[in-house]
C-alpha cells in the first residue's frame, strides 16, 4: 500500500540531526501522502557555486524513515567536475526542495 509508511531503513543514530527536533518530527505526513521508495528517482533543487539560479537535478532515494524523512543521493556532473552527496528531506519540503518524478501507484 503506497499510503503506509515504510519500515525505517536506518537506526535512530543515523538519522539527520534535524530529524531529532521535536518541532519537525511532531507533524506526521497526511494519510494520503505518497511515500517515496528506496531506489526511486526524484528531483531536488540544487544551487551550485557560481550559479545564480537553483536547478532541479535528478536524485535517487537512498533511504526512507517511518517519520517522513528520507535521504537522496545527488550526483552532479559539469564538464570534468563531478560532485556526489547525500541530503535529507521531509514530506514538508515537497514542492520546495524536492519533487516526485511522476510518483504514484503502479
Amino acid at each position: 500500500d503506497f499510503n503506509q509508511p515504510p519500515l525505517p531503513s536506518q537506526p535512530l543514530a543515523e538519522r539527520p540531526p534535524a530529524a531529532a527536533s521535536s518541532a519537525r518530527e511532531a507533524v506526521p505526513p497526511p494519510s494520503d501522502w505518497v511515500w517515496p521508495r528506496e531506489g526511486e528517482r526524484i528531483e531536488v533543487e540544487v544551487l551550485r557555486d557560481g550559479d545564480r539560479i537553483a536547478r532541479w537535478i535528478t536524485a535517487t532515494v537512498a533511504s526512507v524513515l517511518a517519520d517522513g524523512w528520507f535521504s537522496a543521493l545527488i550526483r552532479v556532473t559539469s564538464g570534468a567536475q563531478h560532485d556526489e552527496w547525500t541530503d535529507w528531506f521531509t514530506w514538508l519540503e515537497e514542492g520546495k526542495d524536492w519533487r516526485g518524478g511522476g510518483r504514484g501507484p503502479p
